[in-house]
């Protein structure tokens, strides 16, 4: 799975998977707009994630890019649910 990450003065910006493959896309902000996470699916499966200041949730999103879980893109875009489970029971 591809990831790139780069550190631009005191931000650090990250892309994983493949953004450019998803047909649907949920943004995600914290509770003050800042920072950004932004999902990118196709077929109800996350293909990748790009984020700014969000490692955690950046991390969390390569695990399910990586195991092609469904996801639902109503829980992708509550930033209530922690992405590690967000993954739709089988």
């Amino acid at each position: 799975m591809p990831w790139f990450w780069t550190d631009q003065y005191q931000h650090r910006f990250e892309v994983a998977g493949r953004p450019d493959q998803g047909t649907a896309e949920v943004q995600r902000c914290g509770p003050d707009g800042r920072p950004y996470l932004s999902l990118h699916l196709r077929d109800e499966r996350l293909v990748g994630a790009i984020g700014l200041d969000r490692p955690r949730d950046v991390r969390a999103a390569s695990q399910l890019i990586r195991t092609q879980a469904p996801v639902s893109a109503d829980v992708l875009g509550d930033p209530s649910i922690d992405l590690r489970k967000a993954a739709v029971p089988a």
